[in-house]
């Protein structure tokens, strides 16, 4: 276990886990994968980006998945305002994803605990 009890320990991949053996991994610390996943918005978005969309999707389509699974708010330009000024680069910061802008695509970027924790969720 680690000295430091709010970095936690990390596991290794598990069949579980959509990453493969080439795909590079995070390693990021517990926390920061929580306070990633604390936001309900977050978890859908990353759920949506391994789950349904292979792992890339445009900042418009991540919107209207949200907005058709009731996630955050009805309107849909309010949902991408959210994207683009929290929630996109907050997950850019931690290295979850690859966000170069509002017209281009998001790509997740593997970490096996993120996809653990969003099958327990």
């Amino acid at each position: 276990m680690s000295s430091d009890p709010g970095r936690g320990v990390r596991r290794p991949p598990t069949d579980a886990t959509r990453c493969g053996p080439d795909d590079p991994s995070n390693g990021l610390p517990v926390d920061a994968v929580f306070d990633a996943l604390a936001s309900e918005t977050r978890r859908h978005l990353l759920s949506y980006l391994v789950d349904e969309a292979g792992g890339e999707a445009t900042p418009s389509a991540i919107a209207d998945r949200l907005c058709s699974m009731g996630v955050g708010a009805a309107d849909r330009e309010v949902v991408l305002v959210g994207l683009y000024h929290r929630h996109l680069p907050k997950l850019a910061e931690l290295g979850l994803v690859e966000y170069d802008g509002p017209h281009e695509p998001v790509r997740y970027r593997c970490d096996p605990l993120v996809e653990e924790c969003l099958t327990a969720v």
